[in-house]
């Protein structure tokens, strides 16, 4: 049996890898014998859906960039040379930073994802700090990301679920802060690793990391 490899890894269908075409034989109980020649459709297209498509019988659809749960589909880590901190005074839920802790994936099959927020914090005394994703100006989802009962600053992680999304659509999400009760500034601080890289000893927050996993 002949494999003809249609749309093959790496021509731009999203799928990676050679090109080429595959020989192969089927069992049929006793010995691997010719069979009907298959052809093979990789990537993430649907065959049916592409012009003129296709639905015979011995079409294979393999999609190499299928998404699993638990797979990463979307990151930003930001980490600049100076140490940036951003800090806010109003429960209205406001950016981070718009620019570099922004990040863009595609919807898996299920519609759901988890959006994990991870940086240094610092909130004032009796204060508490809120963290959330927004896409545009709408709060898609948020938590508590520190209570202070006085001023401190440990790293801080939490984990946004999200469901209901199309599959196959890209969404942006944004980073988003607020102060929920309190008067302290709560601030989200990042980066400070200091020139061609080398850490700060007595002051680096690290990077900020956006993460979207798919569920």
């Amino acid at each position: 049996m002949s494999v003809n490899v249609i749309n093959p890894p790496g021509s731009g269908d999203g799928g990676g890898g050679g090109t080429g075409t595959v020989s192969a034989r089927v069992w049929d109980g006793d010995s691997y014998e010719e069979d009907t020649d298959l052809t093979l459709f990789v990537g993430a297209a649907d065959p049916t859906a592409a012009p003129g498509g296709r639905d015979q019988d011995g079409d294979v659809w393999v999609n190499p960039a299928g998404v699993v749960p638990g797979q990463v589909i979307g990151a930003v880590y930001y980490d600049p040379e100076v140490e940036a901190g951003v800090g806010t005074t109003t429960t209205a839920w406001t950016d981070v930073d718009a620019t570099n802790l922004i990040v863009t994936f595609t919807a898996p099959a299920s519609g759901a994802v988890v959006v994990e927020l991870e940086a240094w914090v610092n909130a004032g005394a009796s204060t508490l700090m809120g963290w959330g994703i927004r896409e545009g100006t709408t709060l898609i989802n948020a938590c508590n990301a520190q209570y202070a009962g006085a001023a401190t600053g440990p790293r801080a992680r939490v984990s946004l679920p999200v469901t209901g999304l199309t599959p196959g659509n890209a969404y942006t999400y944004k980073w988003a802060h607020n102060r929920g009760v309190g008067t302290g500034t709560c601030i989200t601080r990042m980066g400070g690793r200091g020139a061609a890289g080398a850490n700060v000893a007595n002051d680096h927050p690290g990077p900020a990391v956006m993460r979207v996993v798919a569920l």
